[in-house]
């Protein structure tokens, strides 16, 4: 566990804060200043269904759809299947 001793103890300290995949899309996507339509056009799916997974409505479980968005917000698939996989862990814990 990583830490800093405070006054004998250890203190935790907390590792990187992930955002939820949907709002990580959203910002990633905001900071290579691209709108819905154009990422959405980029990656070869519909804006609606950019919309949906940035809003968490929809799961992005289909290969094609990882690498299309992979390399339209130049992140490695690995990542973006890491966040997505962070939605069930929280599911299971009842987050």
């Amino acid at each position: 566990m990583r830490g800093s001793v405070v006054g004998g103890t250890r203190a935790a300290v907390p590792g990187p804060v992930r955002l939820p995949l949907g709002p990580w899309l959203r910002a990633r996507r905001r900071g290579r200043g691209l709108t819905v339509r154009a990422a959405a056009e980029l990656a070869g799916m519909s804006p609606g269904f950019l919309s949906m997974l940035e809003n968490g409505t929809r799961r992005l479980n289909r290969h094609r759809d990882i690498v299309a968005l992979a390399g339209v917000l130049r992140v490695s698939e690995a990542e973006l299947v890491e966040i997505e996989s962070t939605r069930d862990e929280c599911l299971s814990l009842g987050a």
